[in-house]
């Protein structure tokens, strides 16, 4: 490791691009970072599906492994402060635009799954959902 960086020293995930996605200064990064993370939610291989047998996971396996409730709640929490009398214009624009990207993946994955009827049913509540 003399002078040189190991994979050890450099762990860049999932949580990371989230996290960006939400504090990036730049309006483009944001808006690029929550379109990643939105292709990587609606890979549902990534999280634990069988990609051989095409089997997907379960929507709340999927839910749970992707991290999808925690950066719902970010999301969540971020928009909220709009309505405090200071708040940072970034942070909120960015959680927009995360916060549509797991919306937009959890449609996507209940309407591909026929046998959750009650999902949806009650898809317009998908943010409630993801955030309870």
């Amino acid at each position: 490791k003399e002078g040189g960086v190991s994979s050890d020293d450099i762990s860049y995930g999932y949580n990371d691009i989230a996290a960006q996605a939400l504090t990036s200064s730049s309006s483009k990064t944001r808006r690029h970072l929550a379109e990643v993370m939105c292709h990587l939610y609606e890979d549902h291989f990534l999280w634990g599906g069988n990609s051989s047998t095409g089997e997907r996971l379960p929507i709340s396996t999927w839910i749970e492994n992707s991290g999808l409730v925690s950066t719902a709640k970010k999301c969540k929490e971020r928009l909220a402060t709009m309505l405090e009398t200071s708040f940072i214009v970034g942070e909120v624009h960015g959680a927009a635009y995360l916060g549509s990207s797991c919306v937009r993946a959890f449609r996507l994955a209940t309407s591909e799954e026929p046998s959750n009827a009650e999902a949806l049913s009650n898809i317009s509540n998908c943010w409630e959902h993801c955030c309870d």
